[in-house]
């Protein structure tokens, strides 16, 4: 039996995603390639692996097995490269990695100013994405390696399939605007009883814990700013017409015209590294990890 792994990559992003389109959209090929190469391996396979579902298709239980030995396949490849690359001292190549936004923003330029003293032939592609959709590519093979955030009661680590390393944790601030009526509230959470807040979209896992850390402490928050990107939430706090919630890799450097409250050992975040189990022996994996882990706030 034929096993072609792009085709098994196929069929392993529609268990995950649910529909063709999707696995076209993610893999990057035409609905109808995606259409043909699954049924090749219906052929390849001599099983009917994919059964019409309304105007979509879902995995026959043959469908499901194969997908299941799939990930475990693709897996053992990973780990087969890990091994081939590291019988060679030279680190060398492409990693493909996704983050989030203030990770990105940050630690990741110094990360790849280290890496290229360290590994000159080495190459670092980057996208950015939230925790979700990192892991989903993580797991389809379109990234080697994710770096994701956990908030108090908001876990995103993912589990069963991947290598997580710790990176740090990090504490958390309030922004305070130094001018203007909100600057003249209380220098706590209690302030955004009060206050606006420029905060995350609820989608996002900075979002939902912003507004869980308000609902907790009783109250309702009130977002008149919806932004994800911090550099915004800043220049709102600054100009007086909010308050946000920041972590450390933001707040520590104290921007400029804003006072940073930090918020306990309640409220803080932690900042890891996943890649497919297997790969996680792999020297570029490896380097990249040790360049993020360097860009510790109290080591840099």
């Amino acid at each position: 039996m034929d096993l072609d792994p792009t085709r098994l990559r196929m069929l392993l992003e529609l268990q995950q995603r649910g529909t063709v389109t999707r696995v076209a959209e993610v893999m990057a090929y035409s609905h109808s390639t995606v259409s043909q190469q699954l049924k090749t391996l219906e052929r390849d396979t001599g099983f009917r692996l994919l059964e019409r579902a309304g105007r979509n298709v879902r995995l026959t239980p043959q469908g499901q097995v194969l997908a299941d030995y799939a990930a475990r396949i693709l897996a053992l490849s990973d780990e087969a490269e890990s091994a081939m690359a590291s019988s060679t001292s030279v680190v060398s190549g492409t990693l493909r990695a996704a983050g989030f936004q203030t990770v990105l923003a940050t630690i990741v330029p110094d990360a790849l100013d280290l890496l290229r003293e360290r590994h000159p032939d080495f190459r670092v592609e980057l996208t950015q994405h939230d925790v979700e959709e990192a892991s989903k590519g993580l797991a389809s093979r379109r990234y080697d390696l994710i770096v994701g955030e956990d908030y108090p009661g908001i876990p995103q680590i993912p589990t069963e399939g991947f290598h997580v390393e710790p990176l740090w944790d990090e504490a958390m601030f309030l922004l305070r605007p130094l001018r203007g009526r909100y600057a003249e509230l209380p220098r706590g959470i209690d302030a955004l009883r009060e206050a606006p807040l420029a905060l995350d979209p609820e989608a996002n896992v900075m979002g939902r814990w912003g507004r869980d850390l308000c609902r907790n402490a009783g109250f309702e928050p009130v977002v008149r700013y919806v932004t994800p990107d911090p550099l915004l939430q800043i220049h709102l706090v600054r100009s007086g017409h909010a308050m946000a919630l920041s972590p450390e890799l933001i707040a520590g450097d104290e921007p400029e015209g804003v006072d940073v409250v930090e918020l306990g050992d309640s409220s803080r975040r932690t900042l890891w590294t996943a890649v497919r189990t297997g790969a996680e022996t792999h020297p570029a994996i490896l380097a990249f990890r040790e360049a993020l882990a360097e860009q510790r706030p109290s080591e840099r």
